[in-house]
């Protein structure tokens, strides 16, 4: 057996033993405590975490499960990790092949419980799900919602978001819709441009494109058209950084909390930053925007809300995520768990003593592992020496997790064998040509 085969084999062995270890760990502490420790007052109550095998499902797991929630997951098996599932902190674990086998999971066994249970969607699929279903749903779960069936979906469009948010005095910069068809293309296009989906769909992260004139915008058609009819393009605008707002509304989108800000440290010129400050918000007049139209569309759930800072300081509105993004982990590591926040706050009928927490200044939060991918593997920016130097005085990590360390053991096992199969395949692909 060749050394490259034995370490996969290695590898498997450790990431079995992993999980064994993960049970018998949570297994012990259910043994002496009853539970991983409860304190919330939603211990009673079902919370469901629905989502992939990624890291913003784990990100709320485990803003639930070190508040006293030790939620039922569940994960759609799609990339072949255990990101999300092995976490120490879930009570149950459903591993399903797609969203549909987890709506029917949760509909078979959670209707009709009393306390309603809680779902938290982690991903722009599940969301639109529930969403689709409102009205099957509503008597029975308490979940992102705007108040009927497919609303969410509607602002999803993002032509739509971007008149919503030009109506409440956000900057949007010029866009319009046109078919990939490339036969179709308008005149008089301002390049440089940006393509953007018009709604999420499987792949619709590797439709954006920036073309600086008429060729690369052909080029981009011929990519995009086989998974949409129809593409956005906006002005591109040279940026400086990227901001984020995390936060929750409840009561119809009348009673609105931001938590946190973040800001991207560095720019990617097709990706975005891993590394970000975390910092009080500071955009009153945004936030009176937001309010507001989060109020018009009557949305009620945990959000995300992006935009695009250009070289002079303007704030460029892109998105808002209808959903817990990964980032809010940062806010649940300064005492701000929005996944709990948002709960008291659907149960309550309005959010009660709720601040912002004092944020200390320099707070650094990094998503370790597409971060090094990004800066240290493609780019080059740092060498690995600085890059560690930065994750051992970074405040908040996304992966690793002391209390919780399979998941990031896991996901480090997972890369390990999937690198050395594809050092295996080549080497067996070269014998063949030969």
């Amino acid at each position: 057996m060749s050394i490259a085969r034995q370490i996969i084999r290695f590898a498997s062995i450790c990431d079995r033993e992993a999980q064994k270890l993960n049970y018998r760990l949570v297994k012990y502490i259910t043994t002496q405590t009853g539970s991983v420790q409860m304190t919330s007052p939603h211990q009673d109550r079902t919370v469901i975490v629905v989502g992939e095998q990624h890291y913003t499902p784990l990100g709320v797991i485990r803003s639930l499960g070190e508040n006293g929630i030790r939620p039922i997951a569940v994960i759609v098996n799609i990339n072949g990790t255990k990101t999300a599932s092995s976490s120490r902190y879930i009570r149950y674990c459903k591993e399903v092949d797609s969203y549909r086998d987890a709506f029917n999971f949760i509909c078979n066994n959670f209707k009709g419980q009393t306390p309603k249970p809680i779902l938290i969607p982690c991903d722009d699929v599940s969301v639109r799900l529930f969403d689709a279903n409102y009205d099957e749903l509503k008597d029975d779960f308490i979940f992102n919602n705007a108040g009927q069936n497919g609303r969410i979906a509607h602002f999803q469009n993002k032509d739509v978001l971007y008149k919503l948010a030009m109506k409440h005095g956000l900057n949007v910069a010029n866009v319009q819709k046109i078919s990939t068809d490339a036969s179709n293309i308008p005149e008089n296009i301002d390049y440089p441009i940006i393509t953007k989906p018009v709604s999420s769909y499987t792949g619709w992260k590797q439709d954006y494109h920036v073309c600086n004139h008429q060729a690369d915008l052909i080029d981009a058609l011929a990519l995009i058209s086989p998974r949409a009819d129809e593409v956005l393009i906006q002005k591109y605008i040279e940026k400086e950084t990227e901001r984020t707002l995390e936060g929750a509304s409840v009561n119809n989108g009348n009673d609105v909390f931001v938590s946190i800000e973040t800001r991207y440290t560095y720019s990617l010129p097709d990706y975005y930053s891993m590394k970000m400050e975390v910092i009080e918000p500071q955009s009153g007049n945004t936030i009176s925007a937001l309010r507001n139209m989060l109020k018009e569309i009557g949305f009620e759930g945990i959000f995300e809300v992006e935009f695009l800072e250009d070289v002079n300081g303007t704030l460029w509105f892109l998105e808002i995520n209808f959903r817990n993004s990964t980032w809010s982990y940062a806010s649940t590591k300064l005492g701000m768990p929005l996944p709990l926040i948002w709960a008291d706050g659907m149960v309550n009928g309005a959010f009660h003593d709720v601040s912002i927490a004092n944020i200390p200044k320099k707070y650094i939060a990094i998503a370790e592992i597409p971060d090094f991918g990004q800066r240290v593997m493609r780019f080059k920016m740092i060498s690995p020496f600085e890059w560690i130097k930065e994750i051992f005085s970074a405040d908040c990590l996304y992966f690793f997790n002391a209390k919780d360390p399979v998941p990031f053991l896991s996901l480090c096992l997972f890369f390990v064998r999937s690198s050395l199969k594809k050092l295996l395949c080549g080497k067996s692909s070269s014998k063949q040509n030969l």
